[in-house]
């Protein structure tokens, strides 16, 4: 999808489709809003009273302009009512919503080109460009490797239109961070959706090693008899029930001269969750290849140069087994020894009681050892953040 950012009004916007924002408590349409109308001879206004548009979050309503504007159509989307925190900053998760709404009704209409208006309402032109770009991107995605029959609809250009000139450069710094992190999800969700049967920890530590080649990064690889022999005795707990060997990945990027500080992200890499049939409905287990997930973003971020923070060590920790089901797998009521520091390992290590084979057991157990293992390399104390991709 191309991405351009143009600083013209909104009625004199080329496109397929022109989208426009709207919130539910606008006590009156925005100027601009006014201004698409007027050039339809009301048109807008009547077809949304007549659909009874309310400007609800995701309530989508689109008129054909016949000529009369540049665009082909015009398509109206609620962004629900305005919301914003005690420093009367807007919030931008109403508008990546919007546009991830309209963009997909677009792209559903048969538009390849479109325009998109949405009003500040208190977001800087960054922060609002970035949230219609991740929307826009984020809600027309598509895995389709393996279908027989693509979808042949496509968005192939996206216009932010920002009339005031003296936004157009937080703006265009928007679109820039909107793509790439819109691009790192996209192929987040790529390694999430491919089959179990191919994303083992076998293929997963591939992928390490090419990044790490592209990248320049540093890779470890830490296999059966090294998990035992450090004893991560959880974490080989987790994957003795599968014939798949599991693989402990450290990805690990420095930057040139001296490092501010020192970023540790771990990702659960359970490629296939068998765990916990006894609370799991058949339908549940459809998606439990999806357990890898965490592994996968961490994949993305030491891909990205872009996403890394530069004059940081970035260190990707990335636990990869896979559950089982065999004859070793692990059961309720068994006793296994985890990783702990090093006055606990000479004491034998932690003793965990399993008291439920469950799905919270095996991301306990092999989450546990990934921050016991950033521990042992620098001997930091962790300070746990999350951030969602």
């Amino acid at each position: 999808m191309d991405l351009a950012l143009e600083t013209r009004k909104p009625a004199d916007a080329r496109a397929d489709v022109l989208v426009l924002g709207r919130y539910a408590d606008d006590r009156r349409p925005p100027a601009e809003i006014t201004a698409v109308d007027r050039a339809l001879d009301g048109l807008l206004t009547r077809a949304l009273a007549s659909e009874k548009f309310e400007g609800k979050p995701g309530q989508i309503s689109y008129v054909h302009t016949g000529g009369k504007l540049p665009a082909e159509r015009v398509l109206v989307v609620g962004l629900g009512p305005h919301r914003r925190d005690g420093r009367s900053r807007g919030d931008a998760e109403p508008v990546r919503r919007a546009a991830a709404a309209a963009v997909r009704r677009a792209r559903d209409l048969g538009a390849a080109s479109i325009a998109v208006f949405m009003r500040p309402d208190g977001l800087s032109p960054r922060d609002r460009a970035q949230a219609v770009v991740e929307g826009a991107w984020l809600g027309t995605y598509r895995f389709e490797k393996y279908l027989k029959e693509k979808n042949s609809k496509a968005v192939r250009s996206l216009t932010l239109l920002e009339p005031d000139r003296r936004s157009a450069a937080g703006a265009r710094e928007g679109l820039r961070f909107g793509r790439i992190w819109a691009e790192a999800t996209c192929l987040t969700r790529d390694l999430v959706n491919e089959p179990a049967n191919v994303v083992t920890p076998t293929f997963l530590a591939g992928r390490a090693g090419e990044i790490a080649k592209e990248g320049g990064l540093t890779l470890k690889v830490l296999e059966r008899d090294d998990c035992a022999t450090m004893g991560m005795g959880a974490y080989i707990g987790v994957a003795q029930g599968s014939q798949e060997p599991p693989k402990f990945i450290h990805l690990t990027y420095k930057p040139k001269g001296r490092a501010r500080r020192r970023v540790v992200i771990i990702g659960k890499g359970i490629t296939f969750d068998s765990g916990g049939l006894d609370l799991k409905t058949a339908d549940g287990m459809l998606r439990m290849k999806d357990d890898m997930a965490g592994a996968a973003a961490v994949f993305v971020v030491q891909q990205h140069d872009e996403i890394r923070m530069g004059g940081e060590v970035v260190e990707g920790g990335l636990d990869q087994p896979l559950d089982g089901l065999a004859g070793p797998s692990f059961r309720p009521r068994l006793e296994i020894t985890a990783m702990q520091d090093q006055a606990d390992d000479d004491r034998g290590g932690l003793i965990i009681d399993i008291g439920r084979a469950g799905r919270q057991h095996d991301c306990r157990l092999v989450l546990r050892h990934g921050l016991r293992w950033s521990r042992r390399c620098r001997r930091a104390r962790p300070q746990l953040r999350e951030r969602r991709l």
